[in-house]
């Protein structure tokens, strides 16, 4: 029998004000969850969305052009990549 997986313990939220607890309450409730669960559910979807982000690289039209000429013309080997090739 495997044991059952251990939680871990996040950190205590403190909200700045009533009315922010109030907000967050509310939109939990809404969506049937626990403030536990609604906080811990968009601090995961916001951390996938952050490391996505700092994983996408975006050109602009004319760096995408030059990139894509890049590739799709490479250049004749030079004689460092022939000795190398060589090996």
């Amino acid at each position: 029998m495997s044991a059952a997986p251990q939680k871990s313990r996040g950190p205590e939220i403190y909200f700045d004000s009533d009315e922010q607890r109030a907000l967050v309450e509310e939109a939990a409730k809404s969506r049937g969850l626990s403030i536990t669960a609604f906080i811990r559910a968009s601090a995961l979807k916001e951390a996938n969305d952050v490391l996505k982000q700092s994983q996408l690289l975006l050109l602009s039209e004319r760096d995408w052009n030059f990139l894509n000429e890049l590739i799709n013309q490479p250049s004749e080997p030079n004689d460092a990549l022939k000795k190398l090739l060589q090996t």
